[in-house]
């Protein structure tokens, strides 16, 4: 991810969320407005969480909480150059999973391992 990257970019957390499993209709939906929507051998699509970034209206570079922005180069979330913290990356984490979930109708389920109750306000219900 951080190949070819300016040294702004490289301080990432990694993948942070996972490419959403699509219904038929949202599929459809995705596929008419240009989105890559990947379909599976046993049925199943899905589009990448950073096209549903791109789709929520976060742009590249875009501050998203306390020292945690949009990378300069596609839609993931990197550490800004004045440093941040794990509360940083949760409160932006939450801040695209709300966004994305307005805008589309979809839920981002983060990749990342949270400590304590944080899974509980993000992840998707059952």
């Amino acid at each position: 991810m951080v190949l070819g990257c300016s040294a702004a970019d490289r301080r990432t957390v990694g993948s942070v969320f996972f490419s959403p499993e699509l219904a038929p209709a949202q599929a459809r939906r995705l596929h008419g407005e240009g989105a890559p929507v990947n379909h599976f051998p046993d049925g199943s699509a899905r589009v990448s969480a950073s096209r549903l970034t791109w789709r929520a209206g976060f742009v590249l570079g875009g501050r998203l909480a306390e020292g945690v922005r949009v990378s300069y180069l596609h839609h993931t979330l990197v550490a800004d150059e004045g440093g941040s913290a794990a509360a940083g990356f949760t409160e932006a984490v939450e801040v695209v999973v709300r966004r994305v979930l307005e805008c589309t109708g979809i839920r981002l389920a983060p990749e990342i391992d949270f400590v304590g109750d944080w899974p509980q306000r993000l992840r998707p219900a059952s």
